[in-house]
């Protein structure tokens, strides 16, 4: 399975068979246990981000969760842009 296509990324991290993976990108990015990650990652559905994105409407994002009541986008891009800065929605 290629990982870099948006449909077997969002199977892939959605799935209940290898959720403990975005659990444990999650728990390493925000320094957090992973017990405490698992307890309270809430996957959420990534086509209802209007209010999400307020200014940015019918954008859909690759993956969204919520932890700790901060909503965490999770996104996929197989192409490198040579200084484009990254965003972290967090």
């Amino acid at each position: 399975m290629d990982l870099t296509y948006d449909c077997s990324f969002k199977y892939f991290l959605k799935s209940k068979k290898t959720r403990y993976v975005l659990e444990s990108i999650i728990s390493l990015i925000l320094d957090e246990p992973l017990e405490e990650v698992k307890k309270d990652l809430i996957i959420e559905d990534s086509e209802l981000v209007d209010n999400f994105f307020k200014n940015e409407k019918g954008k859909i994002t690759d993956i969204l969760v919520t932890y700790k009541n901060t909503k965490i986008n999770i996104e996929l891009n197989r192409k490198y842009y040579k200084n484009d800065n990254a965003k972290i929605f967090l």
